[in-house]
């Protein structure tokens, strides 16, 4: 057996699943088709994750949460949620429920490098970078997975990481229901003269939805 665990896909998932192993007593591959400098130095992709309170509680508990920079978390200590032309609204505040905040918001990219950084001290996990898997392979007591350069690897478990689209979960025959809405966002930053005081706004319509989340500047 050449690994205890194969990681397929080096993304949130992938690299979260890594951490929660380290230093065990077990022996994982992590298998990313990108370069090593796309999960090790992610660039800013205009995306902030929203974490509750229990995703940053993991977090923490991985040794994460403090390789991230502090001033890079913003609270979201209000949400306003309005629907179409409504007078009425949905009012979450955390002041109300004598909590620092509902939740945080931290940019992707962020999230990506200190998993990356954590799974990197590792004395357990071997990465691999800029190759693919060609196929995988089941049986009773083994899986084999076959890579682009070449190799198969033998494992007991195999991870499924790479992304909702998963290849491996179509080559397993796994299905799932996936549903196109047709809709296309567009993300961005702006500044505003006024504070935005941690107030999420959310503004739901038919045919359109606007939310301006709150955060660090």
């Amino acid at each position: 057996m050449d690994y205890d665990i194969v990681i397929i896909g080096g993304g949130p998932a992938g690299l979260s699943f890594a951490c929660s192993m380290l230093n065990q007593n077990i022996k994982l591959l992590l298998v990313e088709r990108s370069s090593i400098e796309s999960i090790s130095k992610p660039q800013q992709d205009g995306r902030e994750i929203a974490l509750t309170h229990q995703s940053r509680k993991i977090l923490y508990e991985l040794g994460v949460w403090s390789l991230i920079d502090e001033d890079e978390v913003s609270l979201l200590k209000e949400a306003k949620v309005y629907s179409g032309s409504s007078n009425s609204l949905l009012d979450f505040d955390a002041e109300k429920s004598s909590i620092e905040a509902l939740g945080y918001l931290v940019p992707n990219y962020l999230i990506r490098k200190a998993l990356y950084e954590r799974v990197s001290q590792a004395n357990n996990i071997d990465i691999m970078t800029g190759i693919s898997v060609n196929d995988v392979n089941t049986s009773n007591s083994v899986a084999e997975v076959a890579l682009s350069d070449g190799k198969t690897i033998k494992t007991r478990l195999i991870v499924a990481a790479d992304s909702r689209f998963s290849e491996i979960r179509r080559k397993m025959g796994i299905p799932s229901l996936m549903k196109d809405f047709s809709k296309v966002m567009i993300a961005t930053r702006m500044e505003h003269e006024k504070s935005h005081n941690h107030v999420a706004l959310e503004c739901f319509n038919y045919g359109h939805t606007l939310a301006l989340l709150p955060l660090n500047g």
